[in-house]
């Protein structure tokens, strides 16, 4: 007998010899909550953004801007504290230019990105990506928060075809050419700059044919 209660003597102190008692006897319960709760209520984030001016042009469903005009993107934020916030935005290829960011000072949940028409056509013409990162400081205590990333392609539906016209050379038989010309009322230059690589297909008796320098394959 005494030698069990002298094992449990033992087993005891090494236990209590091996903890801190005070975290023992008085644990932080408070301290995750503490985390969670200063992550929550003292800090500003963006959680989702949205956009109207958008058309799904592929069969990949991908959703992508227009050029036609100015387009906003609007990021709703998280925060508590209502800080005046110094917003900034850069593509992703570090393009800092070509759009304008701010802070709705109705509503300090809110940011508003405005991309250019002008940058929006440049890029329609090009990469299409306007893909980017936005950031979030505020210039009072000099904090700066948790950047928001995102993904955005420009690229603008073509004007559909009204109607369309066939013409025949006048030899016969097998030097005998056709012309097909499509009415596209909306293309003038700039409209040509972006659509030019638009029309590659045209169904010719149920036949896919491709365009390509002009001719047809």
């Amino acid at each position: 007998m005494k030698k069990n209660n002298f094992l449990l003597v033992l087993f005891v102190s090494l236990v209590f010899s091996s903890c801190n008692f005070e975290t023992v006897f008085n644990p932080d319960w408070n301290d995750p909550l503490e985390n969670f709760f200063k992550e929550y209520t003292s800090n500003a984030a963006i959680e989702n953004h949205a956009v109207d001016e958008v058309f799904t042009l592929d069969l990949n469903n991908i959703t992508y801007l227009t050029s036609e005009n100015d387009v906003t993107v609007t990021f709703y934020l998280r925060n508590p504290m209502n800080y005046v916030l110094t917003p900034s935005f850069e593509l992703k290829d570090g393009t800092d230019s070509g759009f304008e960011i701010r802070q709705d000072p109705a509503d300090m949940g809110v940011i508003y990105l405005t991309y250019s028409q002008e940058l929006l056509f440049n890029r329609d013409c090009s990469d299409k990506d306007v893909s980017g990162t936005v950031g979030l400081y505020h210039p009072e205590t000099g904090r700066t928060f948790d950047s928001y990333s995102f993904s955005y392609r420009v690229n603008t539906e073509p004007p559909s075809i009204q109607r369309a016209v066939f013409q025949a050379s006048s030899a016969s038989g097998d030097e005998r050419k056709y012309i097909v010309c499509f009415y596209l009322p909306e293309l003038n230059n700039d409209s040509m700059q972006v659509h030019k690589n638009d029309t590659r297909i045209i169904y010719i008796d149920g036949v896919k044919k491709y365009f390509n320098g002009g001719k047809i394959f």
